[in-house]
């Protein structure tokens, strides 16, 4: 099988607009997965209830034809002959009836178990997990924005600790259900080999095994093909259990090692500024003006490239210019109470930005 790509686990805390653009890529294509499957489904669905009915009707046959002789006509001609007939066409038909019993049982588990647990269990399971997901980043944005209108010069300790709280709790449940997220839609791309794999495997090896139940002279160029898919199989689903190992002990350490940077201000005493970066990425607040004497905020992700400052909106592909720093001056500044704020304004004067960091370290970076 083909490499595969997969959504970076690693990248999840810093929830990047490249990592939150590359998440919709993969969200569509388990829409598209779980639309097909569906499709699929119903057509081994037909399959599946059209040999039910086939056993049926066969056994059905079988057994009006062993009636035959205590049907009571009115002309019963050669009855002798035609019940002694039917006798031996209910025997062939009756073996044939058993063969179809056999095939309608090995389809529902060759072919209808495999695929109808990849539909109903592991297709919802994804779909719960989305929903999961959205509504932890949706909390996580929502502490953000209440952690960001803390008053600097009204400070309320028990506010402040319960918005500290809230963030850290918002931005743990977020940072670990999206590792989990990631991991299931990188684990539905094997399994999707494999749901779309198995089923056509059971039904061809059900067919198999129904005609040889008949006749023992299947081809040898048929049954090798089979039977590489079948090793094909097995080497996706044990690739996807290391690759499955590898995510949850990625998982696991992630989990360790990310829990100081949970905290929204970490203490600059324990966490040291770095101020000799020559490049910095993160998420800000912008401030807009909306009137002479009002304004409104907006977060976005920024960075550094080439002595410009980008900005890049959540789900964006790239990032836009906001201004050349080179010959910039930049200083801190006091907004509506807001903490953490800071002007750069460009070399002639001309343009300027005002935004707020999310902690001090961050700031002074």
């Amino acid at each position: 099988m083909p490499g595969i790509e997969k959504l970076p686990i690693e990248e999840t805390l810093e929830d990047s607009p490249q990592t939150r653009s590359l998440l919709g890529v993969f969200e569509e294509d388990a829409a598209a997965i779980s639309n097909y499957t569906s499709q699929l489904y119903n057509a081994m669905k037909r399959i599946y209830d059209a040999q039910n009915e086939l056993s049926a009707a066969t056994h059905l046959t079988s057994k009006l034809l062993k009636g035959y002789e205590k049907q009571r006509f009115p002309l019963r001609g050669d009855d002798e002959v035609m019940t002694s007939t039917l006798q031996q066409f209910a025997e062939v038909i009756d073996e044939l009836s058993s063969c179809h019993a056999v095939l309608s049982t090995q389809l529902a588990d060759a072919m209808m178990f495999s695929i109808t647990q990849f539909k109903e269990k592991d297709l919802k399971e994804m779909l719960t997990l989305s929903e999961v997901f959205a509504i932890a980043s949706n909390d996580h944005d929502m502490a953000i924005s209440k952690y960001s209108r803390l008053s600097k010069r009204k400070e309320n300790d028990k506010i402040k600790l319960e918005a500290t709280e809230d963030l850290y709790t918002s931005r743990k449940k977020q940072h670990q259900t999206m590792m989990h997220y990631f991991c299931a839609l990188n684990t539905l791309q094997y399994k999707k080999k494999i749901a779309l794999l198995e089923p056509l495997l059971g039904y061809m090896q059900a067919q198999i095994n129904f005609f040889k139940m008949g006749s023992e002279h299947v081809t040898q160029q048929l049954e090798e093909f089979l039977t590489n898919i079948g090793a094909s199989v097995q080497g996706v689903r044990r690739e996807m259990e290391s690759e499955l190992e590898a995510m949850h002990q990625t998982i696991q350490d992630l989990e360790v090692a990310s829990d100081s940077l949970y905290l929204p201000d970490p203490d600059t005493k324990i966490f040291i500024i770095n101020r000799n970066l020559t490049r910095k990425t993160g998420y800000m607040n912008t401030r807009h003006k909306t009137r002479l004497v009002s304004s409104t905020w907006e977060r976005h992700y920024y960075f550094t490239q080439g002595g410009n400052l980008m900005r890049q909106a959540r789900g964006d592909v790239a990032g836009g210019l906001v201004m050349d720093l080179d010959n910039c001056t930049v200083m801190a500044v006091d907004c509506e109470d807001r903490r953490y704020c800071f002007q750069i304004t460009a070399f002639d004067g001309k343009k300027a930005v005002i935004l707020q960091a999310d902690s001090k370290k961050e700031c002074e970076e």
